[in-house]
């Protein structure tokens, strides 16, 4: 009995010293683990500390060095100093076909001596304008009578332009326009000649440039076109260039119409029609009527109180 709990005692004791010395282990690992550093209100690293312990933030990061400072708002980067100048943009584009009245916006990569710039301008045909400068780098330039329908104009920039920085532009730039000869349908609903048209259908009318100036009221603007026979409805300008007649009542049906454009229409530009011995007015037939269906059909027994309905593409008298 006594041997027995004597071996008993043994293996408890050597139980609680292997599991004191898997906990002293375990302590002392833990001491020295790496873990997330956590700042000490008001304590400060010691010399030794800093001396052993590896490179700190501080020293990661680099120290301003007496550079110039960065260009703030304003300033001119020293790489863009001695550019000379470009026209970048100009509004109208190149090529493109403009009215009489148009004024031309100039775009520089820098900013300009105005009265260099203003000295460089030519223009063929030559003609006399004026200058507004949004900035330095803008300038537009608006002819003071209109210029010639149907010719071609070149807007050029001589080498006696400079930038503010005295550099000239390295060669003369053209810029080439055409005026235009005036304005022509693009085109017309119901097509010119065609036939069986819906009674109700709108007849439009898009030109090919500005005809009425954008954001007008369409009642004080003047109608491209009239309809013979007479009809009556309400027609108003969609944009700058396309006018809506919507019939009302619905037009006559099986009638032949004549859609008669305004030959003394003027656009936006003051040009007319660009050329008036040009037929402009069309023609087009509106449908007969018919009937499209009739409900109940022939095939389905008909109630002593059933109503007959007939439906007719067109409304009728």
């Amino acid at each position: 009995m006594s041997k027995s709990l004597g071996n008993l005692a043994q293996v408890w004791l050597k139980r609680f010293v292997f599991l004191l010395l898997i906990t002293l282990i375990l302590i002392s690992n833990g001491c020295s683990l790496p873990g997330p550093w956590r700042p000490t209100q008001g304590v400060q690293p010691t010399e030794a500390a800093q001396a052993t312990s590896g490179p700190t933030l501080a020293a990661s990061v680099p120290k301003p060095t007496s550079a110039a400072p960065a260009p703030g708002p304003g300033t001119t980067p020293v790489a863009a100093v001695n550019l000379p100048p470009a026209l970048v943009e100009t509004n109208p584009l190149p090529l493109s076909d403009i009215g009489p009245k148009t004024a031309f916006t100039f775009y520089f990569n820098q900013p300009m001596e105005r009265g260099s710039v203003q000295e460089a301008l030519q223009a063929q045909p030559a003609w006399a304008g004026s200058f507004k400068w949004t900035d330095d780098a803008t300038v537009t330039f608006t002819p003071d009578k209109p210029l010639t329908a149907g010719v071609g104009v070149l807007v050029s920039f001589t080498t006696r332009a400079r930038a503010s920085n005295g550099q000239a532009l390295p060669a003369a730039v053209d810029v080439p326009y055409q005026v235009s000869s005036g304005f022509s349908l693009a085109d017309q609903l119901p097509r010119p000649g065609s036939a069986d048209v819906n009674p109700t259908a709108a007849v439009v009318a898009t030109f090919n440039r500005p005809v009425v100036p954008l954001g007008a009221d369409s009642k004080s603007l003047p109608a491209p076109f009239s309809i013979e026979p007479a009809a009556k409805g309400r027609g108003n300008w969609l944009n700058t260039s396309t006018y809506i007649f919507y019939p009302g009542p619905a037009l006559q049906g099986g009638v032949e119409y004549t859609v008669r454009m305004n030959t003394g229409l003027t656009g936006v530009d003051g040009i007319g029609w660009a050329d008036n011995s040009t037929p402009v007015d069309w023609k087009f037939k509106t449908g007969l009527p018919a009937i499209q269906g009739i409900s109940p059909d022939a095939k389905t027994a008909l109630a002593l109180d059933a109503s007959i309905v007939m439906t007719f593409n067109q409304p009728m008298d």
